[in-house]
């Protein structure tokens, strides 16, 4: 399922852009990183608590945590693809 909404949300967004700007790179670029940010944030999002789990921790307290991680992936990850294409 997160799988469908991350395709979904990053077709929809570079669409929106090519649609609003005219600029399809930058559709490209906002595309692919909600996607991968998506992804990113689904596969940790149910792993982290459940390894906390395991090892005996509250899976509550992975909340900061990753938050914090989604948040910096993302902006870092954003730079990084408009870094390529940047004249």
């Amino acid at each position: 399922m997160g799988l469908i909404m991350a395709i979904l949300l990053g077709v929809a967004i570079s669409g929106i852009i090519l649609l609003w700007q005219r600029y399809p790179i930058l559709g490209l670029i906002v595309g692919t990183s909600m996607f991968v940010t998506l992804l990113t944030a689904i596969f940790v999002g149910t792993t982290i608590p459940f390894i906390m789990d395991f090892l005996g921790f509250d899976p509550a307290l992975a909340l900061g945590f990753l938050h914090n991680y989604n948040y910096r992936y993302y902006r870092t990850f954003y730079i990084f693809l408009y870094g390529f294409n940047y004249d």
